[in-house]
């Protein structure tokens, strides 16, 4: 609405074209993933792929994080964090191969953010009895704290984002993270880590990677 008035002589939209649908509003365009500004309806409009950046090197160097016993995870063998997930009628699939991670690993623990509704696959979690191994994260949860005491990063799908991802690779941890088809606009995670060893294409793949990696 605010474009359509031109209260500027130059209107760029930043990573929302898809959700506006209306180029003859804006000069140009700027993308905050590659695969969204290849997949941009857009093409012929000036174009830009900004990638994102983290400060977390810096942070790494004068931050104290916290550590398992602080998090009350003294019995834990290994550690994996989710920091945000899709809608539950979207993630169950995500949500079982996080259930039988843990069935595999006894002594593992999980950190699950960014679901919106934990009463939704409470139950099965509880059914599956790995619920106790579970601790649940708010919707906009940061990677930094949870650096000390993870080992590998487990990224939701199918649509995952990159919240998260440049800060645990950048911290030396492991991330797995789903790669859809090319033209998926659920490829972020996957973009962002840019190792095939480390972006399965499958749910099987995913699974067992995971698996591989919390036994190393």
């Amino acid at each position: 609405l605010v474009a359509s008035l031109r209260p500027a002589p130059v209107q760029v939209s930043v990573n929302r074209e898809v959700a506006m649908g209306a180029a003859v509003l804006f000069d140009g365009f700027i993308h905050l993933t590659q695969n969204a500004m290849a997949r941009s309806p857009f093409g012929s409009a000036a174009s830009v792929w900004i990638p994102p950046a983290s400060d977390i090197e810096k942070e790494l160097e004068s931050s104290t994080f916290q550590t398992r016993e602080s998090l009350g995870l003294a019995t834990a063998n290994s550690v994996s964090p989710t920091l945000s997930s899709p809608p539950s009628d979207r993630s169950i699939g995500f949500i079982r191969t996080i259930v039988e991670v843990l069935k595999r690993h006894p002594h593992h623990f999980h950190f699950l953010g960014g679901i919106t509704d934990v009463r939704a696959i409470r139950g099965l979690l509880h059914s599956e009895g790995v619920l106790p191994r579970i601790r649940f994260l708010g919707p906009n949860s940061q990677a930094s704290p949870l650096l000390g005491a993870v080992d590998v990063f487990l990224a939701a799908f199918p649509d995952s984002n990159g919240n998260g991802v440049l800060e645990m690779m950048a911290a030396g941890k492991p991330v797995v993270a789903l790669r859809q088809a090319e033209d998926s606009e659920f490829n972020t995670a996957a973009e962002l880590v840019g190792e095939k060893e480390l972006t399965p294409a499958t749910a099987g793949e995913y699974l067992n990677l995971a698996d591989r990696l919390i036994r190393d």
